[in-house]
């Protein structure tokens, strides 16, 4: 999810300490880390059709940092949860496609 260096835009090369500018990515990573486990966490909710528990970690991975891909697993949780109006503005706001 990191394609370049918050703080000189070069592009990322893998590494928890930039190349160019030696800014530390470490937490920035560790917070990417922290969200991708919260979708795996929906994920597995929805499979157990625990859909309340679908909705707290789409949410949580959500703010932690908000990508398409988090908005678009939040949306999804959203709507199962009848929570239409929420669901709708998610849909709107980050310009998903219910396609994907």
């Amino acid at each position: 999810m990191i394609y370049q260096c918050p703080t000189c835009q070069t592009k990322y090369s893998g590494n928890s300490v930039c190349h160019r500018c030696q800014t530390d990515l470490s937490q920035l990573i560790e917070l990417i880390q922290m969200a991708k486990d919260h979708i795996q966490e929906s994920e597995n909710a929805l499979l157990e059709n625990n859909i309340e528990n679908m909705f707290f970690h789409a949410k949580r991975a959500y703010h932690i940092i908000q990508t398409h891909e988090t908005a678009k697993h939040l949306a999804y949780a959203a709507f199962l949860k009848k929570d239409f109006t929420f669901a709708t503005s998610l849909f709107t706001q980050q310009q998903l496609d219910v396609t994907e």
